[in-house]
């Protein structure tokens, strides 16, 4: 019987490697094509959505900040003393500031939360979002609220078991969310902006009840459409970039406008 050397074993290594580890769960998946920095940097993690609605009468914007805390570190993420701005601007120019309060209001708004209560968002506005806190990097993002969603005039379609309607196009939103509320059911339907025209709307029904329905139409603006879309699933061996639609930190920073009709089915 012939022995098999070292060099033979690690020509057949490598042959097995080269042939078959695209068939194995262990096998190299896509790469990064640079090297990302090894030292950890404190930054700044963020959820805020802009949004035109109450609660209660109170806003309901709002800015949930985290900051991030190196693997062995076993301390809260959670922070209260970061400096929460939200700036609004008319054609590029800075025309108004709101500084954002941690804290909660009363029964409506949970604690770990930043909010105004004075600050109403509006419609097609543009804000700005600053986040100070000392030790770490001011990280900045930026949204443009979509306009109120509208239905365009003659498109709306109701019987025969089915709804059809369209959407009036807003560049300024991408994903539209469709909630159905009734006889405390709840129906959702998610839909994407075409590439051209207006978002055409069809959809089948149940047989007819005779109750009312309400019908809010959720539009969300680039940012926010991007972190509701997004792929968080894990493959093993695959680089998985950093998720961010903000500056000098993590997170999304987005807004939503919503729309709310009711009608008998």
């Amino acid at each position: 019987m012939k022995k098999i050397t070292v060099v033979h074993l690690i020509i057949l290594v490598a042959l097995v490697m080269l042939t078959g580890c695209e068939k194995l769960i262990t096998g190299m998946g896509p790469q990064p094509s640079i090297i990302d920095k090894t030292e950890y940097e404190a930054r700044l993690n963020v959820l805020g959505v802009l949004r035109p609605d109450t609660l209660q009468g109170l806003p309901a914007t709002f800015v949930h900040v985290e900051k991030t805390v190196n693997w062995d570190n076993t301390d809260s993420t959670e922070v209260w003393d970061v400096l929460v701005n939200v700036i609004e601007y008319d054609n590029g120019v800075a025309v108004d500031t709101f500084q954002m309060k941690y804290g909660n209001f009363g029964d409506v708004h949970a604690d770990s939360y930043y909010r105004n209560r004075q600050f109403y968002a509006q419609g097609g506005r543009t804000y700005g979002l600053l986040c100070s806190k000392e030790g770490f990097p001011e990280l900045k993002a930026i949204t443009t609220i979509p306009v109120l969603p509208v239905i365009v005039q003659g498109s709306w379609e109701l019987g025969n078991g089915a709804l059809s309607f369209d959407i009036r196009r807003d560049e300024s939103a991408v994903i539209y969310d469709l909630v159905f509320e009734a006889a405390g059911q709840r129906f959702e339907e998610r839909v994407r902006r075409p590439e051209t025209g207006d978002i055409h709307i069809s959809l089948d029904l149940p047989a007819r009840m005779n109750i009312d329905v309400v019908l809010t139409i959720y539009a969300y603006d680039e940012y926010l459409s991007e972190y509701l879309s997004y792929n968080v699933s894990i493959k093993p061996n695959t680089y998985i970039a950093q998720y961010s639609t903000v500056e000098n930190g993590f997170g999304c920073f987005g807004s939503l406008n919503l729309l709310k009709r009711s009608f008998v089915y």
